[in-house]
C-alpha cells in the first residue's frame, strides 16, 4: 500500500519524468515508531499504518520518510545531511532493539516517475 500522496509531484506535468532519491537504512532490529512520530515530527503529517509510519517532511519537495516496525528507515529524496540528522534523531527516540553499527545496512536507489500520481487520505 503506498501512504497518501508519496508521489505528488504539483509543479511537473505528467509527461515530464521525475527522478526520486530512494536510501532505505535497516538501522535497528525494532523501532517504536508512534513514539518517533510524536517526539520528533509530532507537527508533521503523517500516514500511519499497524506497523509503520510515513512522514511528509516537505510535500511541495517530495521529501517523506517511511519508519518500520522491524527497524528500516526509508527515505525520499531527502538529501545526504538531513538523513544522518533524521537517523540520528530517530536512533535517539525509538530504537527498541539495536545492534553494532558495521551491522546495519544502506542501500539507495533512483525511482523515475513517469506519471502524475496523486494519493490522498
Amino acid at each position: 500500500m503506498i501512504p497518501f500522496n508519496i508521489v505528488r509531484f504539483i509543479n511537473s506535468p505528467p509527461s515530464q519524468p521525475q527522478q526520486i532519491a530512494v536510501k532505505a537504512y535497516y538501522i535497528a532490529r525494532g523501532i517504536d515508531v508512534s513514539s518517533v512520530q510524536t517526539r520528533i515530527y509530532p507537527s508533521f503529517p503523517s500516514s500511519s499504518q499497524s506497523k509503520s509510519v510515513t512522514i511528509a517532511l516537505d510535500e511541495q519537495k517530495g521529501k517523506y520518510i517511511s519508519i518500520f516496525q522491524y527497524g528500516s528507515v526509508v527515505l525520499f529524496n531527502v538529501s545526504d545531511e538531513e538523513c544522518h540528522g533524521h537517523l540520528a534523531n530517530i536512533k535517539q527516540a525509538g530504537v527498541l532493539s539495536s545492534f553494532a553499527e558495521d551491522l546495519q545496512e544502506k542501500e539507495e536507489y533512483e525511482v523515475l516517475v513517469l506519471l502524475l500520481i496523486e494519493f490522498t487520505a
